[in-house]
This record gives structure tokens, C-alpha cells and sequence, in this order.
């Protein structure tokens, strides 16, 4: 199975609204690599990723994930954020 998230038949990595998207990864390191290329694909578009905003929140079953560096910048691991204003929030059966 894919990672994401299925609806029907599709299947989501990623989900994009105005200046925010949502990755879904399986793991710490896609994360790293998929953000690092990020900012080579952002830079000559004159694009800023504003990593005091970047947050990874693991969605599944395993451990917390750890933080991570990107450009000198650490990304926090947490448990919930807000997100296009609504609370993100890892429910533990």
C-alpha cells in the first residue's frame, strides 16, 4: 500500500491550499529529503519556505517522530497545531 491518504479509488500524498500544503510521508527521512528539494524548487521562483511554520506530526501507528534540521532551521515534531484554523490533533486509541 501507498502512503497518503485514500478517498475512494484516489489516492492523496498531498493536499494544497493558497500558500499552505500537507505532505504525507512514511517516515522522518522522506520528510528531510522531500523538504530539502522543496527549497531547491522554491528559490529561483523567488518562494520562501517559512520554516518557524513547518511542523511534523506523525498520523499513524508508530512512535513520535523526531525533529528535524533543514537549512540550518529546526522542524519540531508535535502532537497538534492549527492549520487553515483548525486544530491538527493526533487522537491515541
Amino acid at each position: 500500500m501507498k502512503h497518503g491518504i485514500y478517498v475512494g479509488a484516489f489516492n492523496f500524498t498531498d493536499l494544497v491550499y493558497a500558500d499552505g500544503i500537507t505532505l504525507f510521508l512514511p517516515s522522518t527521512d522522506d520528510a528531510s529529503i522531500r523538504l530539502s528539494s522543496f527549497t531547491e524548487a522554491e528559490a529561483p521562483l523567488g518562494l520562501k519556505i517559512s520554516w518557524a511554520k513547518t511542523k511534523l506530526q506523525n498520523l499513524g501507528s508508530g512512535p513520535a517522530l523526531n525533529s528535524i534540521s533543514i537549512d540550518s532551521s529546526n522542524i519540531k515534531s508535535v502532537e497538534n497545531f492549527i492549520y487553515l484554523g483548525s486544530l491538527q490533533s493526533l487522537v491515541q486509541s
